[in-house]
């Protein structure tokens, strides 16, 4: 392929894209588990109670990072279908215009009188 040039396989855009909304489904389980164990203050026994609330804050702010990172890997994935989806349309514009530039081509040659005799 020349210089400046490229291609996009939108179908292999499409399955990162599915590669990356899997992940994101990964990362939303990870966080429901923190929120999940941020919520508990016996995990540490009776006896250590004092240290589990220390640690709540801490631990919220880690399973909101999770949770910001799942829904960034969510909007990147439906970023991605979208760019395949405006690659196809782009596509399909391009070939329209070509069909329909190669049609008044035709028509223009058609249209040429034929010269008997020439030069």
């Amino acid at each position: 392929m020349p210089d400046g040039f490229f291609t996009v396989d939108t179908d292999e855009v499409r399955a990162h894209a599915g590669t990356v909304e899997e992940f994101g489904g990964r990362v939303d389980v990870a966080a429901d588990a923190g929120a999940h164990l941020t919520t508990l203050d016996d995990a540490y026994g009776l006896a250590c109670q004092p240290f589990a609330q220390m640690l709540v804050e801490p631990q919220a702010k880690g399973t909101e990072s999770i949770a910001t990172a799942a829904a960034k890997l969510h909007s990147f994935a439906a970023k991605l279908n979208d760019t395949a989806t405006d690659y196809d349309e782009c596509e399909r514009r391009l070939v329209e215009v070509m069909e329909d530039l190669l049609e008044s081509l035709e028509d223009a040659a058609a249209s040429i009188p034929d010269v008997a005799g020439g030069n």
